[in-house]
């Protein structure tokens, strides 16, 4: 079984070009804890991926620290708006106020829609560095699997 599960992989086109090919050194991961589930969540955005249902080529992914936890959603468009409806809806309004929310510096994440949300809430925003996105590693591991998935299914 497992020779024909290989030979089908081989031969899968799709399978071949998205496939994880490491290039990178192995390096030891730099873990960033929290202390119970979904108080720390890291935040990002994919895309432009192919197009998909309704002129959805976005994906907006949100990563808990402590579970890994996954939540994930389509977008048309991204906007500061629509990010702030994903946080209240997808973490918010299922988990509770977070107590801190990673993200890059996408501007989505650091509008004043966003700063207003924060000081109400009492949540800390914090960025990863942009010349280091591997800083913001759970969510862009999540991003990389996702990425992976959807192109082979939307391709």
């Amino acid at each position: 079984m497992k020779g024909n599960l290989m030979d089908y992989v081989k031969k899968c086109n799709k399978c071949q070009c998205y496939s994880n090919i490491l290039q990178a050194p192995l390096n030891e991961l730099t873990l960033m804890t929290s202390p119970w589930p979904f108080v720390v969540w890291d935040i990002d955005l994919i895309g432009s991926l192919p197009m998909g249902k309704e002129g959805v080529k976005y994906a907006i992914v949100a990563i808990d620290y402590f579970m890994k936890w996954v939540e994930v959603k389509p977008l048309a468009t991204i906007t500061s708006k629509k990010a702030m409806d994903f946080v209240i809806k997808n973490m918010a309004c299922h988990y509770g106020f977070s107590r801190k929310i990673v993200s890059n510096n996408a501007l989505q994440f650091d509008s004043e829609l966003f700063t207003v949300f924060y000081e109400r809430h009492g949540v800390m925003k914090s960025f990863s560095s942009i010349a280091h996105p591997q800083s913001n590693e759970q969510v862009e591991a999540a991003n990389k699997t996702l990425k992976a998935n959807l192109k082979k299914r939307l391709e």
